[in-house]
């Protein structure tokens, strides 16, 4: 069975490789439609990686200071343009 994005991915590729200099010559040699295979789950993967640090952030409380501006914001009024 194979284990990591190879597997994920269905390519049949199972390389050892430690550094991002490694990584990104591997990724130079793909055919074009595995690259962008990679692309999407990559982008799926950083997505997925932003959204679970949201989330534990807000659980945290880390982000209650933008819930208390969002909130207070609307009270002030419109947003006012200023004059160059």
């Amino acid at each position: 069975m194979q284990d990591g994005i190879a597997g994920k991915l269905g390519l049949g590729y199972l390389v050892d490789m430690s550094t991002v200099s490694e990584i990104e010559a591997a990724i130079c040699k793909l055919p074009v439609d595995d690259f962008w295979k990679l692309a999407e789950w990559f982008n799926a993967a950083k997505d997925e990686a932003w959204s679970k640090q949201m989330q534990s952030d807000a659980e945290a409380g880390r982000l209650d200071f933008l819930f208390n501006e969002a909130a207070i914001t609307p009270a002030a009024g419109p947003i006012q343009s200023r004059s160059a």
